[in-house]
């Protein structure tokens, strides 16, 4: 597996970025991408960023999340991906917040099998970006589980990767696939330049669980080898549960609980990372 996935970049190059957007993706179901999407766009506000919630899942967890727990919907990412789009983003604000969505719903599956008739099918999004180019610091993209033309677009839209793995033993063996699936969709795609990886972050880690404490080491072994940072996990928590059946971050849900902490300190190194030390 080549370590050309990195992209090594100087600060004044990111400082120069106009715009931020995260392809958060994971190589298998239940992975918490959605609850990390939420929890850092808040932090992210709280440290100044405007930011967008892109769910491009048919999940659409994100919907309950967020609050919006109502069906009828104004638009979602299957108009965003339509051939016709004229830049009219369906984005909705959430209330009480600097985050805005556009939101997910399991009609993405058919947007799956109509790129594949398009030109320039991988990079529709990225494509859109550049024609009608969306104001906010961050855009955050909530990718499906499963590999196919929505993560391509996502991976070709991104300036950089988030990795969100539950530590089990499926989730170490897969790793070396996933990242061999980036550097595939980088080399292929010609992107230039590619997409950071910012690291892998473990989720739903319980300390007092041997497998998980195993599968970290694993991780932190397979992670000191292709040079890419793995951040302290993100432990179980029913209160972030909660929070995410009650439509709020667990910043606004339980300040001060040790998640929100946990979810704190990781933007904070996540926000470092990208602009430089603050």
């Amino acid at each position: 597996m080549s370590q050309s996935i990195v992209r090594e970049e100087t600060k004044n190059e990111i400082q120069d970025s106009a715009q931020v957007r995260i392809a958060i993706l994971s190589n298998s179901g239940g992975a918490g991408k959605s609850t990390l999407c939420h929890n850092i766009a808040y932090n992210l506000n709280k440290l100044g960023k405007s930011t967008l919630l892109l769910d491009l899942d048919i999940q659409h967890n994100l919907d309950l999340f967020c609050g919006l727990t109502s069906t009828k919907k104004v638009g979602t990412m299957v108009d965003v991906f339509a051939e016709n789009f004229q830049g009219n983003y369906p984005i909705v604000q959430i209330e009480g917040r600097q985050t805005s969505i556009i939101r997910g719903c399991n009609e993405l599956q058919r947007v799956q099998q109509e790129l594949v008739l398009r030109r320039r099918r991988e990079q529709v999004l990225a494509d859109l970006f550049v024609d009608y180019p969306l104001e906010y610091d961050a855009i955050l993209m909530d990718c499906p589980a499963t590999l196919g033309l929505v993560i391509d677009n996502a991976i070709a839209s991104a300036t950089h990767l988030l990795i969100p793995l539950v530590p089990e033993g499926k989730a170490v063996q897969g790793l070396n696939g996933l990242f061999d699936t980036i550097e595939k969709i980088s080399r292929d795609l010609r992107l230039n330049p590619r997409p950071t990886v910012l690291g892998i972050v473990p989720v739903g880690y319980e300390k007092d669980t041997a497998s998980h404490r195993q599968a970290l080491a694993a991780f932190k072994s397979r992670c000191d080898y292709i040079e890419v940072e793995l951040f302290e996990p993100i432990t179980d928590s029913k209160e972030v549960k909660n929070a995410n059946e009650a439509g709020k971050p667990i910043g606004i849900y339980r300040p001060g609980h040790k998640s929100s902490l946990e979810f704190e300190r990781l933007t904070k190194l996540l926000f470092d990372k990208i602009y430089g030390k603050t």
